[in-house]
C-alpha cells in the first residue's frame, strides 16, 4: 500500500511540474466591434488586404474619427513608403508610435506640416486635408 501511495504522489508531482513548465498559448478572441457597422464588409476587406489592422487590442473603432497620424499610416501602407525624412515637428516626440509614420509621410512628400512647425498628428483629419 505504501508503494502505491508513493507512486501516486510521484505521478501527481511529475504532472504538476510538467504543467507548470509547459506554456499554454491562450489566443485572445479578437474584438469585432465593427460587426454591426454599415462598413463591416469594407473593414473586413481592408483588414484582409493588409491596408488596415485596427488597434492593438483587436478593435477597429469604426465610429471614431480618423486622426492625421492614422491616415498617414494608411497611406504609407498602401503605397509602401519606407524612406524616412530627418525633418522634425515640435509636436511629434520621437518616442511615439507615429514618429516614423510621419517621417515616412514627409519623405514621400505628401505631408508638409503647418507654418508654426507642428503637424497635429493626434488631430482629426478633415476631408479637405485627406483630399489634398
Amino acid at each position: 500500500m505504501k508503494r502505491i501511495y508513493k507512486k501516486i504522489c510521484l505521478l501527481i508531482l511529475s504532472l504538476t511540474l510538467i504543467f507548470t513548465l509547459t506554456p499554454f498559448a491562450m489566443a485572445e478572441t479578437p474584438v469585432h466591434d465593427y460587426d454591426t457597422s454599415w462598413a463591416k464588409v469594407t473593414i473586413e476587406q481592408a483588414i484582409a488586404s493588409g491596408i488596415a489592422q485596427g488597434y492593438p487590442d483587436g478593435s477597429f473603432k469604426p465610429d471614431n474619427p480618423i486622426t492625421r497620424a492614422e491616415f498617414f499610416e494608411w497611406v504609407n501602407q498602401i503605397y509602401s513608403f519606407t524612406n524616412e525624412s530627418t525633418k522634425t515637428y515640435t509636436d511629434v516626440p520621437s518616442s511615439t508610435w507615429y514618429a516614423p509614420v510621419i517621417a515616412k509621410a514627409t519623405a514621400a512628400g505628401y505631408v508638409f506640416g503647418y507654418p508654426n512647425g507642428t503637424i497635429n498628428p493626434e488631430g482629426q483629419i478633415t476631408r479637405q486635408e485627406a483630399a489634398v
